[in-house]
């Protein structure tokens, strides 16, 4: 091994002799160089530049030898120890070196190319673990087939040598193969049912199975992940496996593959499924479910059971139900039109959610997106919940499934996606907005005329919505006569500052996107030429425009519903409404942010927090407002602290305040001064929104039965599935009779009784903790704040935004 003896003649000159050098039990070299008046800097090059001409180095250690005329240089390989499988991921992996440490430091991997992913695996009852790099944009373009990854995969088993598989691509300065993942392909549940308790036998010994691990540090996509590395690429794929089961771990994703294992008794009824671990179940086996809409055709649907407890209930699945036209080509910028199709359609699979702000190109949202998902249990004539919901378009759609709140509460549920932002209000000329409105209108009809098809009552329906679809849905309470009976508002309300805007507004936005789309001619006096350039244009290039305007503007400075009446009337009907303390700008802007920084703008901070920051007035705001914002949140916290997170988490909670949870106490003490019904929530801050998808509110999540669902109840603790379990009977009772508190002698004597807000301030509101306690004033002072000093200093306009 080579020893380099470095002497500097001067500060810019120096002479190098290598010297022969025996290694070290830990196989690492040593280059020394004398520390006479040399740069600083000088050493620690000559010793960094060492480990980059051999492949072999990982790691160097620059210190002081024995001598003081030199500096001691050591250079090692890969010498890491890392936590095994069965630790939690997040343990660090530590180079193993023979002596303390002064000046360490570490080549990098650079993963160039079209590398997403690379992997590592030992197989068949052993440990497959995934680990994955930054993605690279050149991914989406080079997809491998399953039959090369397979090919590479095979290569790897037969190599003793080999600890990854893969296209292979080689990683520099590691022994790890590289690959690019499969194509990601959506794998419909309704090709799979759970296997009951009562049909499985746990057998230790069997041997006849494959695993799959997915660490946690990559493993942001959970529907993903089980779609494609336990259905899709490893099951579906192998003719001999027929079922599989999935548990969450702390660690990993683990998933196991099974040939039929089934052994048979003396009578049909003692057969089972042997197998080595007791998690979750599934087999191919759906049934197939079918009705006739009357000018239409057959809807073929599915009927799935589903896990109550330890109960299991049949619920029937309807996905992907036309409840309007396509709003594409002609249509963009139009109201929704009836559906118009006829034959058999195909309702087993879900369609593309709408396309929203911060969607990429390659994102799973469409245009094409004005469907329905119906989730009924085997039950005639019982009340129905119509729920407006948008998923994120990297989420598998069956993220906010309704089975188990169909079956849990003996209701149909409907979910329904609908036109947001541009597409859903833009106005300008001829175009009047509101086609987001028309749609919910559109679908709530479609339920009002076929829902007694699957056993609903057209008589008994419950409006909810999330966020800022409950905004939209709270403005159909000013119609004369709307079609629902009770409404659910999660984080929204119809007295938010940002809901509606005037037609003049809307049509400077228009311009706006107009302008940044190359649409704008120079007679502005006319929109006809740039209505007719705005709805030509590809979607992914109007999405991608308004959602970097709306990076500049802050996101509550929306396209919004035009206002069409001054009325103050509404259309009294039974209400629960409440919010979410980690809802709130930050995490609505997320995927805005997450866009820009994709197209690489947005690189700072600052620019973040400036645009977001317009959201308490817009870019031509009021200044006082802003400063005396700034002054009452700063005196929640520590005026010490650190500049952005300071700042970032009192503009979140003005913002939240301003927005969201004052509109929402302002609604229930207007609804109770009216004598009806109301009941309000908050739900507080708690760890388990680490776990749980981000972009799907807690609430939400609670309400749908996420954390009691196979897939996903390992991300919560037994305590969230107790308060799911909860919030799921007190929405169920409200749908069914306007009054959360079930009228069973069982429920009564394991929920506490949910108050109704009266109109004596402040109102009483049940916390989704634990605990289920009752509190008194949300936000109280924050409230007081918005409603006395931010009305004064916006009294020339009257409006907050």
């Amino acid at each position: 091994l080579s020893l380099c003896v470095c002497v500097c003649l001067s500060l810019s000159v120096c002479v190098c002799v290598l010297v022969s050098q025996p290694l070290q039990s830990l196989s690492s070299s040593q280059i020394w160089s004398l520390s006479v008046s040399c740069s600083a800097q000088l050493p620690s090059w000559f010793c960094v530049s060492g480990c980059d001409e051999e492949e072999w180095c990982s790691v160097t250690d620059l210190g002081e030898s024995e001598s003081d005329r030199f500096f001691r240089c050591a250079l090692y390989p890969d010498t890491r120890v890392c936590g095994g499988y069965d630790q939690p991921i997040k343990r660090s992996c530590r180079p193993l070196l023979d002596r303390v440490t002064n000046n360490t430091y570490s080549k990098k991997v650079d993963l160039s190319g079209p590398v997403q992913s690379f992997y590592e695996r030992v197989p068949f009852q052993k440990m497959v673990i995934m680990s994955a790099s930054k993605p690279s944009s050149m991914f989406s373009s080079r997809a491998v087939s399953v039959s090369r990854f397979r090919e590479c995969e095979r290569r790897c088993d037969e190599d003793p040598c080999c600890r990854g598989f893969g296209t292979c691509l080689r990683l520099s300065g590691t022994n790890v193969s590289l690959l690019v993942s499969p194509e990601s392909v959506s794998v419909s549940m309704d090709d799979w049912r759970l296997l009951s308790e009562s049909s499985l036998l746990i057998d230790a010994s069997l041997s006849t199975y494959d695993v799959i691990h997915v660490s946690r540090d990559i493993d942001t996509d959970r529907e993903r992940t089980r779609d494609w590395s336990c259905f899709l690429s490893a099951c579906q794929e192998a003719e001999s496996c027929v079922a599989v089961s999935l548990r969450e771990a702390e660690s990993a994703v683990r998933c196991i593959l099974y040939p039929d294992t089934t052994t048979c008794g003396l009578s049909s009824q003692n057969r089972a499924w042997q197998l080595t671990d007791p998690s979750v179940f599934l087999e191919r086996s759906p049934q197939a479910a079918s009705i006739s809409v009357p000018g239409h055709g057959t809807l073929q649907g599915v009927a799935m059971e589903t896990a109550v407890g330890s109960d299991r209930r049949t619920v029937i699945r309807f996905l992907g139900v036309p409840y309007a036209r396509p709003p594409i080509g002609v249509l963009r910028f139009e109201a929704a039109q009836p559906a118009d199709w006829t034959g058999t359609w195909d309702a087993t699979k879900p369609r593309p959610s709408c396309v929203q702000p911060g969607d990429d190109e390659d994102s799973a949202s469409s245009e094409d997106c004005l469907y329905l998902n119906i989730f009924t249990p085997a039950a005639q004539v019982i009340p129905v919940l119509v729920y407006f919901f948008n998923p994120p378009a990297n989420q598998n759609q069956n993220l906010l499934d309704g089975s188990a709140l169909a079956a849990l509460g003996n209701i149909v549920v409907v979910t329904a996606s609908y036109r947001t932002a541009a597409l859903g209000f833009l106005t300008a000329g001829g175009l009047h907005g509101n086609y987001g409105l028309s749609d919910q209108e559109a679908a709530l009809h479609w339920v009002h005329a076929h829902i007694s098809l699957v056993g609903g009552d057209s008589g008994s329906v419950t409006v909810g919505a999330e966020r800022r679809g409950a905004d939209i849905s709270s403005l159909t309470l000013l119609s004369s006569s709307p079609p629902f009976h009770r409404m659910i508002l999660m984080g929204g309300s119809v007295f938010s500052p940002s809901l509606v805007q005037t037609a003049s507004a809307g049509r400077r936005q228009a311009v706006d996107l107009a302008r940044e789309l190359g649409c704008v001619t120079s007679d502005l006096s006319d929109d006809g030429p740039m209505v007719a350039c705005l709805r030509s244009t590809p979607v992914h290039k109007l999405n991608a425009a308004q959602t970097k305007l709306l990076a500049v503007s802050g996101p509550f400075q929306a396209w919004a519903p035009v206002r069409r009446s001054e009325s103050g009337s509404f259309h009294r009907v039974d209400l629960m409404l409440g919010t979410s303390e980690h809802d709130g700008l930050i995490s609505r802007a997320r995927r805005i942010k997450d866009f820009e920084a994709l197209q690489g703008r947005g690189d700072t901070k600052t620019a973040f927090y400036e645009a977001l920051s317009r959201s308490l007035g817009g870019a031509s705001g009021n200044a006082l407002l802003k400063d005396a914002a700034a002054w009452f949140y700063s005196l929640d916290h520590d005026p010490s602290a650190a500049g952005y997170n300071l700042f970032s988490r009192a503009l979140n909670n003005a913002t939240r305040d301003l927005f969201i949870i004052c509109p929402t106490v302002q609604m229930a003490l207007h609804w109770a001064a009216s004598g009806t019904n109301v009941f309000q929530y908050h739900q507080p801050r708690t760890g388990s929104e680490q776990l749980a998808d981000v972009l799907v509110p807690l609430d939400v999540q609670f309400l749908f039965g996420i954390p009691l669902q196979p897939m996903s109840s390992q991300r919560f603790t037994s305590s969230d599935r107790r308060l799911s379990l909860a919030v799921m009977t007190y929405a169920s009772s409200f749908i069914r009779t306007g009054n959360p508190n079930p009228s069973h002698v069982w429920a009564e004597s394991v929920l506490p009784r949910w108050q109704p807000v009266t109109a004596e301030a402040p109102p009483t509101y049940l916390e989704l903790s634990p605990a289920l306690q009752h509190q008194q004033g949300l936000r109280q002072n924050a409230c007081s704040f918005w409603r006395e000093l931010g009305t004064r200093l916006t009294s020339k306009t009257g409006r907050f935004c």
